[in-house]
């Protein structure tokens, strides 16, 4: 990660510091995430959502819905690391979804 011989003890001290609290960081799979706009879920048609992580996505979060007012659900079909698919169910129509995949 960083650069960690510098010959000052200070510097290499602070840097091996650094490095260790980045790798904890590193380490969360939330931070690691990214944020998906303008997903339509239309009521009860698996949707196939390319998240572009790289690798097999932990989960989502929604980060905001509109479209039907009927409360409904999502289902997670499938997940893979390149495609998760989707599935909304009971809302009657189609919602459009903001969300974090991570």
């Amino acid at each position: 990660m960083l650069k960690r011989s510098t010959g000052n003890a200070d510097l290499d001290n602070n840097t091996a510091e650094l490095d260790d609290r980045l790798k904890v960081l590193e380490g969360i799979a939330l931070l690691r995430g990214r944020h998906i706009a303008d997903v339509a879920l239309p009521n009860a048609v698996q949707t196939k959502v390319r998240h572009q992580l790289g690798r097999t996505p932990f989960g989502y979060l929604t980060a905001g819905m509109t479209g039907a007012a009927a409360a409904g659900y999502i289902n997670v079909i499938r997940r893979d690391n390149e495609i998760l698919t989707l599935e909304a169910n009971g809302f009657g129509a189609t919602i459009v979804l903001a969300m974090w995949v991570y």
